[in-house]
């Protein structure tokens, strides 16, 4: 009798059959040998990765998927390195490719505002986290069993660094925004935007806004966003498609926008709300949340009132980073238990008569973890949920009187600086001259790029940007801190 071929094991998975193929290597599907739950390998040669010179893009997407814990967001669960390849042990998503989805099925309006508004929720999460995807196309979303949508591919992503703007044309041409296949400089979210713009209405119509086999042809079309909507969309759908498609990224409708949007807003459930609600790591935590303070004691092996007073005061960014760790599960939590109520609402549904009309609203309500008082006295305090992409400070002056008031006062603070262009120039602390001085009285090694950059066109207001080159976090604010209070310009807050 022949004796079975023993399984190939990697870690504690178990490797099975392909599932797909990219440049570097195959996707397999696994099994944990001890609990039996699902995943897809993704495995990468490193010799084709270093044949074909895209270390730095297999790494850059390796750290972003790491920082992810989101319910539309592909997660990264494990990285195991071998000899001649990378095993990238991810979340298994069965139900195909979005782009097959709409090929496939007739899509209402409420259903395609529902992988719309989960969509956004992903993009918004990864934005909070300065990540640009760049290559959101329905390709790339994936559907698991319960057709919910999980963006996927971070090959092409970017972690946002501030006062850098970014010239690299990715992504289709058919999702491109005019800024990219312009080969214009763009900060990064709104070509985001503009790619959700052009996957809504695929959606909602079954075709693409902008297509031509001549890429001359294409191009032209996505400068001049020349589009028609048919009738059929509703005015609400179409007035948020025009808002994204918006040819000026300056005037195009942001993420934060789009959720406030009524068509966007509509049914909307609230676990969506949830994550909206809970933003970026804060800096500090006013007020924790009991159960989360306790199991955060229990990892870090702490007491509550030391907890309380760091999470509080935020002088312990490990201790912002498990509750923030802790709350992300939380939510993910809330929103399985949420499916599950939907499923069991659904399964009472079909044996009653004569039962009320079906409420989505109903299904989707779960406990709100952000009430309104707490939502209203955060506000009070001050915690911001929603980060603004406006870097810097904004100034309403002259270019040329903007930065001769820079050169002031970098001669103040007793600066060295080069000059890279007219509104452009690098500088550091002077080794022979300075009032900055560290505990040990020597002179921090930090260099700072200061970019001046036109905010809104044809009118006179200007972000003054400051990007940190090199050098301790806490000396770069220190330097920015005394040269904007030192600027004798009016300036205005975000």
């Amino acid at each position: 009798m022949a004796k079975s071929q023993p399984l190939l094991k990697i870690g504690h998975y178990e490797i099975g059959k392909t599932i797909g193929e990219g440049t570097f290597g195959k996707v397999k599907i696994g099994t944990h040998d001890k609990t039996g739950h699902q995943v897809a390998i993704k495995i990468l040669n490193k010799n084709k990765i270093n044949t074909h010179k895209m270390t730095a893009k297999v790494v850059r997407e390796i750290q972003i998927m790491k920082m992810f814990i989101h319910p539309h967001v592909t997660r990264l669960l494990e990285v195991i390195q071998a000899n001649t390849d990378i095993f990238m042990i991810m979340e298994y998503i069965p139900g195909g490719e979005l782009f097959d989805y709409i090929t496939k099925n007739e899509i209402s309006e409420i259903q395609a505002r529902k992988f719309f508004q989960q969509l956004i929720s992903g993009v918004h999460y990864c934005h909070q986290r300065r990540v640009v995807h760049r290559d959101l196309k329905p390709e790339n979303l994936l559907l698991n069993e319960n057709l919910e949508l999980k963006i996927a591919d971070f090959g092409l992503s970017k972690i946002m660094e501030d006062g850098e703007f970014l010239a690299t044309s990715c992504g289709s041409p058919y999702y491109a925004s005019p800024e990219v296949v312009s080969g214009t400089i763009y900060v990064g979210p709104e070509i985001d935007v503009w790619s959700c713009g052009v996957i809504l209405f695929a959606l909602l119509t079954k075709k693409l806004p902008f297509n031509d086999k001549r890429t001359s042809i294409l191009f032209q079309k996505i400068r001049k966003a020349e589009y028609i909507i048919p009738p059929f969309v509703s005015s609400s759908a179409a007035d948020l498609i025009s808002k994204m498609l918006n040819p000026d990224p300056i005037k195009r409708i942001t993420i934060s926008q789009i959720m406030e949007h009524s068509w966007f807003s509509e049914e909307i459930p609230n676990y969506i709300l949830e994550w909206k609600s809970y933003g970026e790591i804060l800096t500090r935590i006013e007020k924790p949340d009991p159960e989360i303070l306790k199991l955060l004691c229990i990892y870090l092996n702490s007491n509550e009132k030391t907890a309380l007073k760091l999470l509080k005061s935020g002088q312990n960014q490990e201790y912002i980073l498990f509750y923030k760790l802790i709350y992300e599960k939380k939510l993910e939590e809330k929103k399985n238990e949420n499916n599950d109520n939907k499923n069991k609402n659904e399964n009472e549904n079909e044996t009653k008569s004569n039962q009320e009309e079906f409420n989505l609203k109903d299904i989707y309500s779960i406990p709100t973890i952000l009430k309104k008082n707490q939502r209203e006295s955060q506000s009070k305090r001050g915690v911001i949920h929603d980060k603004q992409w406006n870097l810097g400070v904004v100034l309403r002056e002259s270019p040329e009187k903007i930065m001769s008031e820079v050169y002031r006062v970098m001669k103040l603070c007793k600066l060295e600086w080069f000059i890279e262009n007219d509104f452009r120039l690098r500088c550091r602390i002077s080794k022979t001259e300075n009032d900055f001085q560290n505990s040990n009285k020597q002179i921090p090694d930090i260099e700072i790029q200061i970019c001046l950059f036109s905010l809104v066109k044809n009118e006179k207001k200007f972000v003054l940007d400051f990007r940190k080159i090199r050098g301790e976090i806490f000396w770069f604010f220190h330097v920015c801190s005394f040269m904007i209070n030192s600027l004798e310009i009016e300036k205005f807050l975000q």
